[in-house]
């Protein structure tokens, strides 16, 4: 008895020693994972600076002015008074003019009537972009704990994930006023809003992330085609019952309506146009142009859209390509949206000389055909629906452009950390199908979604595909969690679904 009673106590201690050393590593993760959102935070507003920013940029900037010092959103200024508009998305404006209004209460003096390109003012609407950070971060952070246990397991990664989206995303967009950064952060808090409504079983969590969809489909419009499909898929697996079904389908749509639908009547009342936001013609004209590839164009472009890394060292030795085909006159040049010939023949209006597929769809034929904003749309799908087969097609060169989205990538480990993002994130659309688990479609199916519709609709340049890093990154993390929770132990890290 004397002998077994040393050994009992030990086998008592052991949960309670156990479940210390966990809560101890717990609060360690937890502060280490705080330590580096403090930190990228920090560096994010320490990187800001006052350099000039893009056209498309210099519109987002232009309406939130117009907003904030007329009242009016519009991108365009007529004779000093601002006109309403609708080319850019409003959700990411309104912010910015919110952003803008609060820190003229601490710098006097903010003039909201004109344009700015000053570098004070570039750099004080730039800020806007720390609060972004943050809130991606923060969501980031909080969907890992929801889906990977034990915490100090889903903090670990959600520090990796911290580091990874700081290299290949956050300092690429810090100095720019695109809406990748708003949108990133969107789709993040859409997924973990659909995390908690699955977990919780609560309406409000449904409804919250329908209005999230709503606020992301305002910030990047393409969403609404998207929405048609991943609202009743997303219903159907959360609950396939005919009852459960339609509650839960009403309920994220209404929370979508709620967003979407103002912004919806507003265009109509104004332009006689029940869209979100206006490009879509421009778009949609420029794929038009990549349709006309040749056989040997279509070969061409696996190079001309992939890494540089990836044309040096595998396919230019194979293909016998170089960086200097994309010159005028040589193999690579239709994909050069920047020749210098192309410049001339258009300032010259020789639209029949222009090379790039890009100047052709955005310039040449708009030119050549005296085609007006709003007959674009219309033409292009004419000559869409002119050769459907050869449409399809080209979608797989436009879907391997927009996969190299990790900005300035240079190495292998980042050319493989893109790739396998990418792949875990469609991986996931396949599991939640087959293994009929709600979860791995929540993380996923939305910038699947978005992925899909730009390779089949634009002529998809990385930057479409930027917002979708975060939880690309995401759908790796637990894919490799749940592969690894096959041959390790589960204090390892397991699944929560």
């Amino acid at each position: 008895m004397d002998v077994q009673m040393p050994k009992q106590v030990v086998s008592s201690l052991r949960p309670v020693l156990r479940r210390m050393a966990f809560t101890s590593f717990n609060r360690i993760s937890a502060l280490m994972a705080l330590a580096g959102f403090l930190w990228i935070l920090f560096h994010s507003a320490h990187g800001i600076n006052g350099d000039e920013i893009g056209s498309d940029a210099g519109q987002n900037l232009q309406s939130a002015l117009n907003l904030v010092g007329h009242g009016v959103y519009g991108e365009g200024v007529f004779e000093g008074i601002p006109e309403h508009g609708f080319r850019r998305e409003p959700f990411p404006n309104v912010l910015l003019a919110i952003h803008l209004l609060i820190s003229s209460w601490f710098v006097p003096g903010m003039d909201f009537t004109q344009a700015h390109q000053d570098q004070d003012f570039l750099r004080i609407a730039k800020g806007v972009n720390v609060s972004y950070v943050a809130v991606l971060l923060g969501g980031l952070w909080i969907l890992l704990r929801r889906l990977i246990r034990p915490e100090f397991i889903a903090d670990g990664l959600s520090l990796v994930l911290f580091f990874f989206v700081d290299r290949y995303f956050i300092q690429f967009e810090i100095n720019d006023l695109n809406t990748e950064l708003p949108a990133s952060a969107c789709l993040v808090w859409v997924s973990l809003l659909l995390v908690l409504a699955h977990q919780q079983g609560q309406g409000r969590w449904l409804m919250a992330s329908g209005l999230g969809f709503g606020l992301l489909v305002l910030t990047k419009a393409s969403g609404a085609y998207v929405a048609l499909v991943a609202i009743p898929v997303l219903a159907f697996y959360l609950h396939c019952k005919a009852p459960y079904f339609l509650r839960t389908f009403a309920l994220i749509s209404l929370g979508f309506a709620l967003a979407v639908l103002p912004w919806v009547v507003r265009n109509s009342r104004h332009f006689n146009r029940p869209v979100i936001a206006q490009g879509g013609g421009d778009v949609l004209l420029i794929r038009s142009s990549f349709n006309t590839m040749t056989p040997e164009e279509y070969r061409n472009s696996f190079y001309a859209y992939a890494p540089v890394i990836v044309r040096d060292h595998v396919l230019g030795p194979s293909m016998s390509l170089s960086e200097n085909d994309f010159e005028c006159g040589y193999a690579l040049d239709r994909f050069n949206r920047n020749l210098p010939c192309d410049r001339l023949a258009l300032e010259e209006n020789r639209y029949q000389d222009v090379r790039s597929f890009y100047q052709i769809g955005k310039r040449a034929l708009p030119g050549s055909m005296g085609l007006l904003r709003d007959e674009k749309q219309a033409v292009a799908l004419k000559r869409i629906r002119e050769n459907p087969l050869q449409h399809i097609l080209v979608s797989v060169p436009m879907a391997w452009r927009g996969l190299w989205s990790f900005a300035k990538v240079k190495y292998w480990l980042g050319t493989g950390l893109n790739f396998f993002a990418y792949a875990s994130m469609f991986v996931a659309v396949v599991l939640g199908i087959v293994q009929k688990k709600f979860i791995w479609l929540a993380i996923s199916i939305i910038p699947a979604g978005y992925f899909l519709f730009y390779a089949f609709l634009s002529h998809f340049i990385p930057r479409y595909s930027e917002p979708m890093i975060p939880l690309a990154f995401v759908c790796m993390s637990v894919l490799g969690v749940a592969i690894a929770s096959q041959c390790l132990p589960s204090s390892f890290g397991r699944l929560r679904f």
